[in-house]
């Protein structure tokens, strides 16, 4: 499955026109090396190309900076002593509070 994914991979083409395999070793043994192999090529690849550098880049920057909105946004959790708990609601909004009941 490993090697049909890459052979999809227009990218991968150099990499598996070079690949070898030893004939004295197990398949799980080629297996491993030719995917130690391919990790090693990819992260050559990748870091040769700048226009992917900076998209992960921009990928970080921008998860990041979504991090801190939703920190933001988050409610916080408060002690109900209604509900005999914590919850996201202040107990002058919780529904079991008397004083907040409408006739």
């Amino acid at each position: 499955m490993f090697l049909h994914a890459v052979s999809n991979n227009p990218a991968c083409q150099h990499w598996l026109n070079t690949v070898s395999t030893r004939e004295h070793w197990s398949y799980d043994t080629n297996l491993h090396y030719v995917f130690g192999d391919f990790i090693a090529s990819e992260g050559r690849r990748i870091s040769n190309d700048h226009r992917l550098e900076q998209q992960a880049s921009s990928n970080i920057a921008s998860a990041d900076k979504n991090k801190g909105n939703k920190d933001k946004k988050q409610t916080k959790i408060v002690y109900c002593p209604f509900h005999k708990m914590e919850t996201k609601h202040k107990p002058k909004e919780c529904f079991l509070n008397p004083n907040s009941k409408k006739d």
